[in-house]
């Protein structure tokens, strides 16, 4: 039987690769399109209902309030932080989105001087127990201290102020910082953030 040529094959394969070529092309083109289009549009924030944020960041609160031995009853407070709206078009906006939050809930309190670094190796320590890891110290100037600290997306900041500008000497900053979060259908994005949690004091309240 004769065997067929070998200078026939290459023929053939750029057939059937012209065959496939527009098809190739198509898809090459959609997908272009698509990931042009999420690039620019860019994959929308985690849905998360602002009560639930603001409860989580209440017990970091709690817990960093625990660990300092603090006595005297505290307030958080807790402010809504811009998003950016997703994506590179987001980038390039002057303004934030209005159905994407993000949390800040801080609070202070007075302490001795000389005892700031002490204050926050303690709150380190302490944190690092429930799965806290440290990502930034600054101890260099004994006047202004921090300590940066993150567990998942949330994030620590922590400051010691020899001069405050609270006007009460030396005070320890903590604030617990949540990432920008989309909110849940229906919910108003000019509501103002409430924390609804008890104060920071001595006794817990059950619940």
């Amino acid at each position: 039987m004769d065997q067929p040529r070998s200078d026939q094959r290459p023929g053939g394969l750029r057939r059937r690769f012209g065959a496939l070529l527009p098809f190739v092309l198509i898809v090459g083109l959609v997908a272009g399109a698509w990931g042009a289009h999420r690039w620019w549009v860019g994959q929308p924030y985690p849905t998360e209902d602002p009560t639930e944020t603001m409860r989580r960041l209440h017990e970091y609160a709690r817990t960093a309030y625990d660990v300092l031995g603090i006595d005297d009853e505290i307030t958080p407070r807790a402010d809504r932080t811009d998003c950016a709206p997703p994506g590179f078009r987001g980038q390039q906006s002057a303004s934030a989105a209005t159905d994407a939050f993000g949390v800040a809930y801080r609070w202070h309190t007075p302490v001795e001087p000389g005892d700031g670094r002490p204050a926050l190796e303690e709150l380190r320590a302490g944190l690092a127990v429930s799965g806290w890891r440290v990502t930034e110290e600054e101890y260099e100037n004994p006047e202004r201290l921090r300590l940066r600290m993150a567990q998942g997306e949330d994030e620590l900041v922590a400051r010691y102020h020899a001069l405050s500008r609270y006007g009460e000497g030396p005070v320890l900053e903590v604030g617990f910082f949540a990432p920008c979060r989309q909110l849940p259908p229906g919910h108003d994005g000019h509501q103002r953030l409430r924390p609804d949690q008890p104060p920071l004091s001595g006794a817990r309240v059950p619940g």
